[in-house]
C-alpha cells in the first residue's frame, strides 16, 4: 500500500485490485444472510487494518512490540467491527 505513491500505474493497479477484492468479499458476505450495516465500509476498514499490520511486521518491526498480541488484538477488533 505504501508503494502506491511511487508510481501512478502501480497505484491505479493496486486500487483496482483492492476495489475488486472488497466487492467480492461484500458479495460473498451478503449471500450468507449476514449483512451488517455499512458492510462496504467495514470491509474496507478491515483491509486497511490488515495492510497496516502487514506493513508493520515486514518493514517497521519494533523490538518492544509483541506481534503475537498485536495480531490477537486485531482479530478482536475486526470481530467487533462485524458483530456490532
Amino acid at each position: 500500500h505504501s508503494m502506491t505513491y511511487l508510481d501512478d500505474v502501480f497505484r491505479e493497479r493496486f486500487l483496482m485490485i483492492e476495489n475488486k477484492m472488497t466487492k467480492k468479499i461484500v458479495e460473498a458476505i451478503k449471500k450468507t444472510e449476514y449483512c451488517p450495516i455499512d458492510l462496504e465500509e467495514k470491509v474496507h476498514l478491515s483491509f486497511e487494518i490488515i495492510q497496516s499490520y502487514a506493513h508493520e511486521c515486514v518493514y517497521d518491526h519494533h523490538e518492544y512490540l509483541n506481534y503475537k498480541y498485536m495480531r490477537e488484538n486485531i482479530v478482536k477488533m475486526l470481530s467487533s467491527i462485524f458483530i456490532a
